[in-house]
């Protein structure tokens, strides 16, 4: 007499690997998403700090003029927002924006610490 093996999973070990795969996804995702937006922001934030600099380098001498990103580094690529944003440089006087500064994350400059004593 031959035995038959039965092979393959019942409805109920599909049914628990489907709710932990469930479970994974719904811990996993929200941090990945909340992740991927602090890289852009801290991106961004890290491209203002860098034009800050560079316009205060460059006018220094200066307070009436307006820069523009070309003026500041002629030989790169453009810099852009990751998100989609728009810089508005302005004069030398006026810090540099982003243009999404809504949200959780907005891209703006951070205030300066005081320093330590």
């Amino acid at each position: 007499m031959k035995s038959k093996q039965k092979h393959g999973f019942t409805l109920i070990e599909i049914l628990i690997v489907v709710a932990i795969l469930g479970l994974l996804a719904a811990i996993a995702i929200p941090n990945f998403v909340r992740a991927r937006a602090e890289h852009i922001r801290r991106d961004c934030v890290g491209k203002l700090l860098r034009i800050e600099g560079a316009k205060l380098a460059r006018g220094s001498g200066t307070n009436d003029g307006t820069v523009t990103l070309e003026s500041l580094f002629p030989n790169e690529k453009p810099l852009q927002c990751l998100a989609g944003g728009t810089y508005t440089i302005g004069t030398v006087t006026v810090p540099v924006t982003c243009s999404i500064t809504n949200g959780w994350a907005p891209h703006v400059i951070p205030p300066p610490t005081p320093a330590a004593k």
